[in-house]
């Protein structure tokens, strides 16, 4: 019984941990989305840099030769969803 709950535990706190990377990658996302709309200059630069950073994190989570992924990348994953996350829903924002 001990065992079980021990293991319980770890599971919450390594969901607490995906759950704190889903918000604060939406957290990044509408800073993203905020700068670069006040200069007006930097929207081009900032989505390629976006697209390219997305790229690499996926390029790393889902390569076949390192199935067994360790705790940070899972968690980096979890941040990199947020913020498409938070991209999607302001899409949503400006379009209705």
């Amino acid at each position: 019984m001990t065992k079980n709950f021990f293991n319980s535990y770890l599971y919450l706190g390594t969901f607490s941990y995906y759950t704190i990377g889903l918000l604060l990658g939406f957290f990044i996302s509408n800073i993203i989305i905020t700068i670069p709309n006040q200069t007006s200059d930097w929207g081009i630069v900032a989505s390629s840099m976006f697209i390219a950073c997305t790229e690499i994190i996926n390029k790393v989570r889902y390569n076949r030769k390192h199935y067994n992924i360790n705790f940070y990348c899972k968690v980096i994953n979890s941040i990199k969803l947020g913020i498409i996350y938070g991209l999607f829903l302001d899409a949503f924002k400006l379009g209705s």
